[in-house]
């Protein structure tokens, strides 16, 4: 039997929500188990597309996803398509996704990084 992997995946954005008033929290996050974990820190050089391997973290899709564009990469954005999909996310260095889905029903399965310089970048997967 699967170990299960206890997650939390939690972030706040501080903003003003309505001109001219204070700054104020919205706190955001999402606890549950995991089957399963994938992922690491890639070392991207010159361009292509690097498909990430999802391993275990099968159907019906991931709970958590994070990636990070590492702030110490000076490269080009890098283009993230899910499930095979054409739509493109763009994430700059410096930048992430973070997604949490505690009982996904038709999830991210695939997952693929487009990038055009070096860059590295840090992708987690738990499913």
């Amino acid at each position: 039997m699967a170990t299960s992997i206890a997650f939390n995946l939690t972030g706040q954005l501080q903003s003003p929500p309505d001109e001219g008033a204070p700054p104020a929290s919205i706190a955001f996050g999402v606890t549950g188990q995991a089957q399963s974990e994938e992922g690491g820190r890639l070392n991207l050089v010159g361009a292509g597309t690097k498909v990430i391997a999802f391993g275990t973290v099968g159907t019906p899709g991931a709970k958590a996803v994070l990636i990070e564009y590492l702030p110490n990469s000076a490269g080009e954005p890098v283009l993230v398509k899910f499930n095979g999909g054409t739509d493109e996310l763009e994430i700059s260095p410096g930048g992430f996704f973070a997604l949490g889905s505690p009982t996904p029903v038709d999830g991210i399965v695939s997952l693929s990084i487009a990038y055009t310089s070096d860059c590295q970048v840090r992708v987690k997967l738990l499913g």
